[in-house]
């Protein structure tokens, strides 16, 4: 399993400056991990994207229990197809996909 910076990761605004020193407080976002490091959002997505990021850890946390409770709490036949669904997502989260 691939190693990522553990939760909490969050969202800040970075301002950027233009050519004429005109200041746009929301023109990028910026995802910092609890260890310090950061991914930079731009794009007409970005708050999106950020707030999708910055998630990850626990989207990711989120996804090992549920299926851990489907395969072996509470598993029926049917679940079947939602939990390859989640298998594949988990897989793609630790670079395994």
């Amino acid at each position: 399993m691939t190693k990522h910076t553990p939760a909490p990761w969050k969202v800040v605004g970075v301002p950027v400056t233009d050519k004429n020193g005109k200041r746009h407080p929301d023109s990028m976002r910026k995802v910092v991990t609890s260890s310090g490091g950061s991914v930079m959002c731009n794009g007409s997505n970005k708050f999106a994207n950020a707030h999708l990021i910055a998630a990850a850890p626990e989207l990711l946390e989120a996804l090992n229990r549920a299926r851990y409770e489907l395969v072996t709490e509470k598993f029926y036949p049917e679940t079947a197809p939602v939990i390859q669904v989640i298998d594949a997502a988990i897989a793609k989260a630790r670079g395994e996909a």
